[in-house]
């Protein structure tokens, strides 16, 4: 299935809102895709996680070290949330509470950790650690990145597991061997892995381009996550719009709405918005599970169920 890119998604706003086809200002792509990249991050993703709460969901990996309390919550969490924190040791898995800091009642250090607090963008660890075993994963939703046209991103025609390379058609020009990478998932939900990647070198040939990473991004099984048709996208970007199929159409038409606000045609914007109710209430009665079995029911900002 070919993805849907940010190309697209410029296309589909101009053909709804009647814009020209412009290179700068207004209605440039750049800045289609900059009110669309907010509108994803400010209405779309909040939409889709009504329905489907974990959709957004990974998580990172710390060793739990001797005499450390502190760890970083990822700067990609929503909103700097963290949604589980857990204790892995000896292939057992335990989910650790969050603490008010007025429990805290002891420096003592201990061997496995009871609960965790938040100190400004970390959380710690209590009692602190006195002896470097087992490792401390945070589940957290991943922030949407920015979009940006596909000609600021490469697709992989080509993996090397051994060399640890892939290979691109082409490659912007800015791009050196000082540029972090995401890696770029082409299939729904397009989600980016591998995140900030640097790479080693590019070395551009007659058809294509080598680009050499110390290792490629793997899975949690360490199996090998690169796949061909993938992209690699300066870290933080995307040429691919994080969201399901379903939900295309909406955002299209919102993106149109704002548009039509920026250019103070509030009439215009008044229909547009019209319509792009309509999109949102057939997207999430299409992503509605036909049997709940006891889930969360999907309540939407656009209508009461």
């Amino acid at each position: 299935m070919t993805a849907y890119t940010s190309l697209d998604l410029v296309k589909s706003v101009r053909v709804r809102g009647m814009f020209p086809d412009a290179s700068a200002g207004t209605f440039s792509a750049e800045n289609i895709l900059l009110l669309a990249s907010e509108e994803i991050r400010l209405q779309v993703v909040p939409l889709i996680l009504s329905a489907r709460e974990k959709y957004y969901e990974t998580f990172v990996e710390y060793p739990l070290t001797a005499n450390q309390a502190i760890y970083p919550i990822p700067e990609r969490a929503v909103g700097g949330v963290c949604s589980l924190v857990q204790y892995i040791t000896n292939q057992s898995v335990t989910n650790i509470s969050p603490l008010e800091t007025t429990s805290v009642a002891t420096t003592q250090q201990g061997l496995y950790p009871r609960g965790f607090y938040f100190e400004n963008d970390h959380i710690v660890i209590y009692p602190t650690p006195s002896a470097t075993q087992g490792t401390i994963r945070i589940r957290y939703p991943q922030r949407t990145s920015l979009l940006v046209l596909p000609s600021e991103c490469a697709q992989i025609t080509a993996v090397d597991p051994v060399a640890e390379t892939v290979e691109v058609t082409s490659y912007p020009s800015t791009w050196s061997a000082a540029t972090k990478f995401d890696f770029v998932s082409n299939t729904v939900p397009y989600t980016p892995y591998g995140l900030e990647y640097t790479c080693n070198t590019i070395v551009p040939g007659m058809s294509s381009t080598i680009i050499s990473f110390t290792d490629l991004p793997k899975n949690r099984e360490g199996l090998l996550q690169v796949k061909v048709g993938d992209w690699l996208a300066p870290s933080g970007y995307t040429c691919l719009p994080e969201i399901m199929s379903e939900f295309f159409p909406f955002l299209a038409q919102l993106t149109v709405v704002k548009l039509h606000e920026a250019d103070n045609n509030n009439e215009a914007a008044g229909i547009a918005a019209k319509k792009m109710q309509d999109y949102a209430e057939a997207a999430i009665r299409l992503i509605t599970p036909r049997e709940t079995f006891g889930l969360k029911k999907v309540k939407s900002d656009w209508r009461n169920w």
